[in-house]
């Protein structure tokens, strides 16, 4: 009996933060220059090490950096289940605060004074969150 699907058709999905995953980010949104507001999102993870990137928001786009920021403006801080529901659009940022699943800490009063610039910044291809395994 054939295996189905064929062993050559199987495509490898990026599990979401892994190293993978910040790959095919890059393939799929190559990270220009952009200079601005940057916000370091911290992840813990069960069992392995908290998961750090930083993504930098300026000049009408954003780009996302895999590891921890130089000098962030803000960092956010989350475990591994919100920041999955938040990348997939099943947690509001706002739901996930007021639940107390978000943190942040750094100047807040210049994140306020700053919000539209990164409130409602869509960081992620929608084709990435279709391939990732969450």
């Amino acid at each position: 009996m054939e295996q189905w699907p064929p062993r050559w058709q199987t495509v490898g999905v990026p599990r979401f933060l892994s190293p993978e995953w910040f790959a095919r980010l890059e393939e799929l949104a190559p990270a220009e220059r952009v200079d601005g507001f940057v916000i370091e999102q911290q992840v813990a993870r069960s069992g392995e090490a908290p998961a750090r990137y930083h993504v930098v928001i300026g000049d009408g786009g954003a780009r996302v950096v895999a590891g921890p920021a130089e000098r962030p403006d803000l960092v956010i801080s989350s475990d591994y289940p919100t920041a999955a529901a938040l990348a997939q659009g099943t947690l509001s940022a706002q739901d996930a605060l007021t639940e107390g699943r978000l943190h942040f800490r750094g100047d807040l009063a210049a994140a306020a004074a700053r919000r539209d610039e990164w409130v409602g910044v869509e960081a992620l291809p929608a084709a990435l969150r279709t391939e990732t395994e969450f």
